[in-house]
């Protein structure tokens, strides 16, 4: 399999090529074509990858909150349960429901972007199979058109 870094040059230095042309306003061919589109998929992808990785902070950034509210309220409930036992057992099975909704609404809020994310990865995973499949078939194609040109020297050297 060929090195990451190897593909990369190569992909660079023909991009580089194909802009030259643009900016030239020369004829742009085939293989050049596919590289600006290969090149266009590629930043795609990063750019797709950027996305996914800052809404993984955001919701790592959104249990830690999740983890220090609910030890807060924690906290908060058992120093206010004491004191209220004392005072009410009404009040206590008041604010003992009050936290069970907030945690059972942050909990469905969680699921929901955890479910978010899952589908955006299920995209980009499907993204990159898509430009996998494609990239395939430019090389299955490109190699059959070597072979055809191959054979068509071969007969005009044959003449």
């Amino acid at each position: 399999m060929l090195d990451q870094s190897i593909i990369s040059k190569w992909l660079d230095a023909k991009s580089d090529e194909a802009l030259r042309k643009i900016l030239n306003h020369e004829p742009l061919t085939f293989e050049d074509d596919i590289v600006l589109a290969v090149m266009g998929q590629r930043e795609e992808i990063r750019a797709l990858r950027t996305e996914m990785e800052k809404r993984f902070e955001q919701l790592e950034k959104r249990f830690g909150d999740f983890e220090t509210a609910i030890d807060k309220r924690s906290q908060d409930s058992e120093a206010s349960t004491d004191k209220r036992f004392k005072d009410s057992e009404a009040a206590i099975d008041r604010r003992f429901k009050d936290f069970e909704i907030y945690v059972n609404r942050r909990f469905d809020d969680v699921m929901h972007e955890i479910a978010d994310i899952k589908a955006t990865l299920r995209d980009v995973q499907s993204h990159q199979n898509d430009v996998g499949r494609r990239f395939e078939q430019l090389r299955k194609d490109m190699n059959t058109q070597s072979w055809r040109m191959l054979a068509l020297v071969t007969f005009l050297i044959a003449l």
